[in-house]
């Protein structure tokens, strides 16, 4: 199960990721984010935190960015909600991405 979570954050985001909106990290507020190298594409993967809140819930997830350059970031784009009725309520924190 662990494994196909990360195989399907790394499709969601090598997919396109939204309108092309570069920011620079100073202009980007994380706390804890993790960058996934992908030395084959020659991309940047910054994943974060971010929490939504549906029907009073709030609920964890998972945004990323990606850059080329590590200077100028695209994104960012939702690629994880915790589904309702999961036993993971609340915040999600740290993600961390493996190959």
């Amino acid at each position: 199960m662990k494994k196909l979570f990360v195989i399907l954050l790394m499709v969601l985001a090598i997919s396109k990721v939204g309108a092309q909106n570069y920011k620079t990290l100073d202009e980007i507020q994380i706390r804890d984010p993790f960058i996934y190298a992908d030395q084959s594409t020659n991309t940047y993967f910054l994943y974060q935190t971010s929490d939504t809140v549906i029907n009073g819930q709030t609920r964890g997830g998972v945004m990323v960015w990606r850059s080329n350059d590590l200077q100028r970031w695209a994104g960012p784009k939702r690629v994880f909600t915790c589904p309702a009725g999961n036993y993971l309520t609340g915040q999600v924190w740290a993600p961390e991405m493996r190959k």
